[in-house]
């Protein structure tokens, strides 16, 4: 069975999912959705399963919440899992992010052949092929579609939303559907409250000019985790929808990929909307860099950057 630790807000849960799918492809064994060590969910954004995975059409998973179930499953595999977690977490801490990333790419292999697999920041090369032990154990936040990308258009499918839709939010995937549509994604949030770095009122102002510059009819659809401050922002001058509806995150995502033509903030939910659209001529801006101090692979080569961040304390 794969074990695939889950963490963090439903778009860096998309990425583990999509990892675990590649891993499944190439070994053809069950996945496990393991959430035993995803901690406090007030500060994974309350990402529970049953309001963001499972709301997808994703293939037959187990899912387990407690430590206990996961270390009967995986037994003495389990306990070596935690010792070299413990042990990349001390690297982190005594060494720069490149420096645990070379880690990473110099021992996977070695590790692979146990059954662990550990990618925290940017791509490394893994090793499927290698695994000689009955489980997997995957550790990461595998944002990249390098892992996937042979399997991407199942995964398209595979993130479809089961529930249909209904009352405001049908309104607005019509209007999202019959108009040139852009999805403004603006996150803030603990982005800003820690000091991360986000991108600016400067970089949404240019990118939002580049949008109108390209289709002077477009109507941007404003999605955010602090709705109210982004009202107050003067950067919009096109006919603008903010989407004040308290949807769960599987319902915003569904409306953002439904969008014609993207500005992204720095966040895998951004990403996943622009890579979940369906329209072919869709533009898609971004920030760059993705992060100022962490590897990344998710950008695009068809994408138009625009370099404007910063960080707020």
């Amino acid at each position: 069975m794969i074990f695939i630790k889950m963490t963090c807000g439903m778009g860096n849960q998309m990425f583990m999912y999509a990892f675990a799918r590649m891993l499944q492809e190439k070994t053809h064994q069950d996945i496990c959705l393991d959430y035993s060590d995803f901690g406090e969910y007030s500060k994974n954004h309350n990402a529970s399963y049953n309001n963001t995975l499972k709301n997808f059409y994703l293939k037959d998973c187990k899912v387990i919440e407690e430590r206990r179930e996961f270390l009967d499953l995986t037994g003495d595999q389990g306990k070596e899992y935690y010792r070299l977690k413990k042990k990349l977490d001390i690297a982190l801490q005594v060494s720069r992010i490149s420096g645990r990333h070379f880690i990473e790419e110099q021992f996977q292999y070695e590790w692979n052949k146990k059954g662990l697999f550990f990618g925290r920041d940017g791509y490394v090369s893994v090793y499927p092929e290698a695994v000689n032990t009955k489980n997997i154990i995957a550790k990461g936040y595998w944002q990249s579609e390098k892992y996937f990308y042979h399997i991407g258009e199942s995964l398209k499918e595979e993130f479809k939303v089961r529930s249909a839709l209904s009352g405001k939010n049908k309104m607005l995937y019509e209007q999202i559907c019959e108009t040139e549509s852009v999805c403004v994604h603006i996150r803030r949030g603990d982005y800003v409250s820690h000091g991360k770095t986000h991108c600016t009122d400067e970089y949404y102002r240019k990118a939002i000019q580049f949008i109108i510059e390209k289709h002077p009819s477009s109507v941007f659809f404003v999605f955010s985790d602090e709705i109210n401050y982004v009202k107050k922002m003067t950067i919009f001058s096109n006919k603008t929808i903010f989407i004040e509806e308290d949807n769960p995150p599987f319902e915003d995502l569904r409306l953002m990929s439904a969008c014609k033509h993207f500005v992204l903030s720095n966040s895998s939910f951004s990403w996943w909307a622009q890579y979940l659209a369906r329209y072919e001529k869709k533009i898609v801006v971004a920030p760059k860099p993705w992060y100022k101090r962490i590897l990344t692979d998710l950008n695009q080569n068809e994408w138009f950057y625009i370099g404007v961040q910063g960080t707020e304390k």
